[in-house]
């Protein structure tokens, strides 16, 4: 049997980061690799920090978790029986970056900084809890042609947009699709999650990003539409290269439709 491949990208650590997103690599699996072979393949590619914990999820379920202590001792705790990775049918896997400030905020109003999840007693229970919140849902449609605030990517019914896999973080939903393409929701609201559609029925921002066919897949070559929804209700629309469009870009845009997003 030929070695086969696994898609793995990461959550972005700092700026430069940002650019290179979904900071992605594919990973050589052998026959009898076990699911704790790949996750000691994964922790080598991941950035080296200590007191740090990675989330790694196939899109669909939580996996199990990597984590690295202040002495840069690395062990890992699967979800999963471990077992010949390539009896799993995982095709691609995400990694989200958890640390110790990632369970703070800032109350805009007094300043005073709240903790999520005070009633676990470590990180890596806030990070279970959390991971565990964003897989409560998994989507049940498969695909189908995209439609944001009523303005279809090409024609109506057009074109089917097969989904690959499903990032649930705190407030923002990714969707990413065959052929690289992604769909991310921010403060998603009303979400119908049925068989024949997905519906979101708002959201503050959405990102559609894509390349040009026949174009190479580089950051240079990834196109985006913006839908950013401001504090008076009005909907800013930009289109263009992605490395041109900031958040801040766009002209009014009335909806033609009911929802933020339609896919079905």
């Amino acid at each position: 049997m030929n070695n086969k491949y696994v898609r793995v990208d990461r959550q972005s650590v700092c700026m430069g980061d940002d650019c290179t997103a979904p900071n992605e690599k594919l990973l050589s699996v052998c026959e009898k690799d076990m699911l704790s072979d790949i996750f000691q393949k994964i922790s080598v590619c991941l950035p080296q920090m200590c007191d740090v914990i990675w989330a790694v999820d196939s899109g669909k379920k939580v996996i199990g978790y990597i984590i690295t202590d202040a002495n840069n001792q690395v062990r890992y705790e699967l979800c999963l029986k471990d077992q010949v990775f390539c009896e799993l049918g995982i095709e691609a896997m995400h990694c989200s970056y958890f640390h110790q400030k990632s369970f703070e905020y800032q109350n805009e109003k007094n300043g005073r900084i709240i903790e999520e999840y005070p009633e676990c007693r470590n990180l890596f229970d806030k990070v279970r809890c959390c991971m565990n919140e964003r897989f409560l849902y998994e989507l049940k449609v498969n695909g189908g042609s995209l439609c944001i605030w009523g303005e279809w990517f090409g024609r109506s019914c057009d074109n089917f947009h097969t989904i690959e896999t499903v990032q649930w973080r705190n407030n923002e939903v990714i969707l990413q699709f065959k052929d690289e393409e992604f769909l991310s929701v921010s403060s998603p609201v009303g979400i119908v999650n049925e068989k024949a559609h997905l519906v979101i029925r708002d959201a503050s921002q959405i990102l559609w990003t894509w390349y040009p066919c026949g174009r190479e897949h580089t950051y240079e070559n990834l196109y985006v539409r913006q839908y950013t929804k401001r504090a008076d209700g009005t909907i800013l629309r930009a289109e263009g290269k992605r490395c041109d469009i900031k958040n801040s870009d766009g002209t009014v845009f009335y909806p033609m439709g009911d929802h933020a997003v339609y896919l079905g």
